[in-house]
């Protein structure tokens, strides 16, 4: 797939960005506004946004930064010089949206607060995305997402119960922050729309990562301790077939647990009102459990799967990453494309989601090279002369 195919205009066509973010979250938002049409110029310090060097390194450059910095223009701009902030003044005044994800604190100590944006520009939305939070005793903190996976209370939820806690195997704090920061932005330029100003968007990973565990927040409210690897419904879990692949199968609710009955040899628990309804079967956990393990034990995944498709049943199959890009649901869908990416030809890429018919997201370009759009942005947009960016460049001000 090359770069820039696409119909129509995104839905944020005419909308600008300014993108002062590093790293996952930030970028994350960011890139969701560029897939959906709107100019974003990140702006960059002289040495990068350190995930420029993160693993996988691929023909010296990140594999993983492609991957959350497409559809942006870059400019490397030393923001801590009179002239670097004079840059970043002009681009205050073009902007519509700024997304930052520092520590709370830094945009003021950079000459930046939100109340100085807000006299450069009283329409400009400010997205502060941070690991706790603009205000409160741990705004202060540094927020990765491992620190926020540990403090939200997932760990505490996740492995086996008489082990440790568990990290999960994905980076989820970060991605919902970015996700939270995405809403948050989409919500204050249609509030704009109504009052013609403005506003701040506080989104922290710590909050966000909350509705991870919103159930267990609910289970604990009303007088019980959630327990780490203990499902509260049942049948729910994993099971191995007779081939030995796993799958996860969600077999809870009432209308499925007949079928349910049936397959373990045992129709008559579907009546009975020890195992009728969904509470009654949270009692029987283990027991329904192992019913449902013995029968996927004596079929293979391909039996279990058309069993469970031709009955409504929820399952899955437990997929490995490689499982996963090689997925033929995905592959119809056109849901990880290959782009063309500098001299690595075909570097698989999430295609922007969510899909909107009318006004359809896209990816316009790749991951920018630091400072590439330096002059462009200067002197087209920002109205510096060439001589006046040649300056700056000698001093050390952009790149």
């Amino acid at each position: 797939m090359a770069a820039g195919e696409q119909a129509g205009k995104g839905a944020l066509d005419g909308i600008r960005v300014v993108d002062l973010t590093r790293y996952l979250s930030g970028p994350l938002c960011t890139q969701n506004l560029g897939d959906m049409g709107a100019e974003v110029i990140k702006v960059e310090p002289l040495t990068g946004d350190p995930a420029r060097y993160n693993a996988p390194v691929v023909q010296d450059r990140s594999g993983y930064f492609p991957l959350l910095n497409r559809n942006k223009k870059s400019l490397a701009l030393n923001m801590a010089t009179q002239e670097g902030r004079e840059v970043m003044r002009r681009l205050v005044l073009w902007g519509d949206v700024l997304v930052e994800n520092f520590r709370p604190g830094v945009m003021a100590r950079l000459g930046f607060d939100n109340e100085h944006i807000k006299s450069i520009n009283p329409r400009m939305i400010v997205v502060a995305v941070s690991g706790f939070g603009q205000t409160g005793p741990y705004s202060q903190r540094a927020g990765f997402d491992f620190v926020v996976q540990a403090m939200v209370g997932g760990m505490s939820l996740t492995g086996d119960p008489d082990g440790p806690p568990v990290l999960a195997g994905g980076v989820l704090m970060d991605t919902i922050g970015g996700l939270y920061a995405t809403i948050g932005a989409l919500a204050a330029l249609q509030g704009r729309q109504r009052t013609n100003e403005g506003q701040v968007v506080d989104a922290s990973l710590y909050e966000g990562g909350l509705i991870t565990v919103a159930n267990s927040i609910a289970t604990f409210a009303r007088g019980m301790t959630p327990q780490r690897g203990v499902l509260t419904v049942a049948p729910a879990g994993t099971f191995r077939s007779s081939d030995g692949i796993y799958i996860f199968i969600s077999a809870h609710d009432d209308g499925h647990f007949p079928l349910v009955a049936s397959l373990v040899g045992r129709p008559e628990m579907a009546n009975d009102p020890e195992y009728k309804t969904k509470a009654a079967r949270g009692r029987h956990v283990e027991e329904l459990n192992r019913l449902l393990g013995e029968w996927a034990s004596a079929h293979t995944i391909g039996e279990i799967e058309a069993t469970l498709n031709e009955g409504g049943v929820p399952f899955g199959r437990v997929q490995s990453i490689e499982d996963v890009v090689n997925c033929p649901h995905l592959e119809d869908r056109q849901s990880i494309v290959k782009v063309d990416h500098g001299a690595e030809k075909g570097l698989p890429m999430l295609a922007p989601h969510p899909r909107l018919s009318g006004t359809p997201s896209a990816i316009y370009s790749i991951a920018p090279h630091l400072g590439e759009h330096t002059d462009q942005v200067c002197h087209e947009i920002l109205g510096f002369s060439k001589d006046e960016i040649a300056q700056m460049r000698e001093i050390k001000v952009v790149k």
